[in-house]
């Protein structure tokens, strides 16, 4: 059994040390003791990266420090978070298009109507 090298839970430390760490190697250091620790739970590790929205930046470099460490199903349902999120981005940059299209049209308008 591996000391986890920090007092927070092990997932926690993992969590913030994918998002704060700016060396790649650092993270492959540590990440095989937080993961091998005793009490350490996927599920747990999955709220708080979802919750934190940094479910990307988690799978992108755990997956680079730990390959093939995260389970199947979390790295799909990771996957499948950033086909949503862009998806509901690209909705969202849509409307705020068309929003800032019509309020254009609409000033030019009375712009034009003002200075006529």
């Amino acid at each position: 059994m591996a000391r986890s090298p920090s007092p927070l839970p092990p997932e926690f430390a993992l969590v913030a040390a994918c998002t704060l760490l700016d060396d790649d190697g650092a993270l492959e250091r540590l990440a095989p003791a937080l993961l091998s620790h005793a009490d350490f739970a996927w599920e747990r590790l999955a709220r708080l990266s979802f919750y934190h929205e940094v479910e990307e930046l988690v799978r992108v470099r755990l997956g680079k420090a730990a390959p093939g460490a995260i389970p199947p199903d979390l790295l799909a349902r990771m996957q499948q978070t950033l086909v949503w999120k862009t998806a509901l981005q690209a909705a969202q940059t849509a409307i705020s298009a068309r929003v800032r299209i019509t309020s254009m049209r609409f000033t030019a308008s009375l712009c034009s109507r003002t200075y006529s």
